[in-house]
C-alpha cells in the first residue's frame, strides 16, 4: 500500500456524493486506466451503527484492489478511516506535520474469536484524520472472509479509548471478487448479493438465538443452584438450633437470672428513698446500655404512682452505671428491663 492516498480520498468523495450512512451496505467502484487497461476497484464500509457512533462521523474499513498489469494477479489492500486527532491520542508533538508511515497496535477482534493486539502501519492525512493498513495484510483478508463483523479499539496510556465495528457480511465474496480481478461490477450479481446477504442474516440470527439459550440455560442453573444452597442452609440452622438442649438453655436462664439480680442490686445499694415515701411501691425501667454496661439512657416503663418515687429509681439507675457485665458474653442485651421493688 506504498502508492499514495488517491484511491483512499476518492472513498470520502463518494460519501459526500452518495450519503452514505452508518451501517450501510458495501459501496463498490471499479475504474479501468485508460493508458494501460489496468483495473483498481474499491469496497467500502461505513462502520455499523452502535454506542460508539457520532452524528456526523465517518469511520470507514475499505478493501482496494490493483492491478500493475493486466493479466497479473491483482494486489489486495485492507484501510481503516480514523477521525481522531491523532496528535492528541498519541502524545506526539502537536507541531509535528510529519506524515511518514508509523506504526501502532489496535486491538482487533473478528466475529466471536479472541481479541489480540495487530500490529497496523499509520499513514497521517492530516491533523484531524489518519489512515491504518494491517502490517499482516493477508491474514486480516483470510480473516475477514470467515467473520462476520471486525471490531477494532485504540488504546493510549492514559485513558482515551476510541472503539468503531463493522459488518463483514459480503466480505468473503467481494475478496475473492478482487482475488480474481479488479473489475468488480463485472463479478458482482445482484441474485447472488442478496442470496449470501440472507443466508449470512440467517446465520446470524441462529447465532444470536443459540447465545439467547446458552445464556437463558446458564442462568437456570445458577437460580437452581441458588435455590439448593439456600433450602440447606435453612436446613443447617433448623438442625443447629434443635441441638441447643434443654440444658443449654437451663443454664443460659440461670445466668441471665443471676445478671439482672447483679444490676438490681446495684441500683437499689445506689438508691436513696425520698422522705416520706410509702413502703409497697413499685416500678418498672427501661434501661439502655452500652457493651462495658455504661448507662446511655433509663426510662419509666411502668410508673408507681408517685413521681418522687420514681425519679428516684432512675437516678439510682444512673449512678449504677456502670451496670455489672454478665459472665457469658452472649447474655448482655443493650435494652434491659428492671422491677423496682425495694423490700421495707
Amino acid at each position: 500500500m506504498e502508492t499514495g492516498m488517491e484511491w483512499f480520498l476518492s472513498l470520502l468523495l463518494l460519501i459526500a456524493l452518495g450519503g452514505m450512512g452508518a451501517g450501510d451496505e458495501w459501496h463498490t467502484e471499479s475504474e479501468m486506466d485508460p493508458i494501460d487497461d489496468t483495473r483498481s476497484a474499491f469496497a467500502l464500509r461505513v462502520e455499523s451503527p452502535g454506542s460508539w457512533t457520532r452524528v456526523g462521523r465517518y469511520r470507514l474499513l475499505a478493501l482496494h484492489c490493483e492491478e500493475s498489469q493486466v493479466g497479473e494477479e491483482p494486489e489486495l489492500g485492507v484501510a481503516i478511516f480514523w477521525d481522531i486527532r491523532i496528535d492528541d491520542f498519541l502524545n506526539l508533538d502537536a507541531k509535528s506535520t510529519d506524515a511518514t508511515r508509523r506504526t501502532m497496535e489496535i486491538l482487533t477482534r473478528f466475529g466471536d474469536t479472541q481479541a489480540r493486539r495487530w500490529t497496523y502501519e499509520r499513514v497521517e492525512t492530516s491533523n484531524e484524520m489518519f489512515v491504518t493498513f494491517p502490517h499482516d495484510m493477508d491474514r486480516f483478508l483470510r480473516e475477514a472472509k470467515k467473520a462476520t463483523e471486525v471490531a477494532l479499539r485504540l488504546e493510549n496510556d492514559v485513558t482515551s479509548t476510541h472503539t468503531t465495528v463493522f459488518d463483514l457480511t459480503g466480505s468473503a465474496r467481494i475478496i475473492n471478487a478482487m482475488e480474481r480481478g479488479c473489475g468488480l461490477s463485472h463479478q458482482l450479481g445482484t441474485p447472488r448479493i442478496e442470496a449470501e446477504k440472507r443466508k449470512a442474516e440467517a446465520e446470524r440470527q441462529h447465532i444470536k438465538a443459540e447465545k439467547k439459550k446458552a445464556e437463558a440455560e446458564r442462568k437456570r442453573i445458577e437460580e437452581l443452584r441458588r435455590r439448593e444452597a439456600e433450602r440447606a442452609l435453612q436446613e443447617q440452622t433448623a438442625l443447629d438450633s434443635a441441638l441447643l438442649d434443654e440444658d443449654r438453655r437451663s443454664l443460659l436462664e440461670a445466668g441471665r437470672i443471676e445478671y439482672i439480680a447483679q444490676i438490681k442490686d446495684k441500683v437499689e445499694r445506689n438508691w436513696l428513698r425520698p422522705p416520706g415515701t410509702a413502703s409497697g411501691l413499685k416500678c418498672v425501667v427501661r434501661v439502655s446500655q452500652l457493651p462495658g454496661g455504661d448507662v446511655v439512657e433509663v426510662a419509666i416503663q411502668t410508673g408507681s404512682g408517685n413521681v418522687a418515687f420514681d425519679r428516684s429509681v432512675e437516678e439510682a439507675v444512673l449512678r449504677s452505671s456502670p451496670l455489672p457485665v454478665p459472665k457469658d458474653p452472649s447474655l448482655f442485651d443493650r435494652n434491659i428491663v428492671i422491677t423496682f421493688e425495694p423490700e421495707v
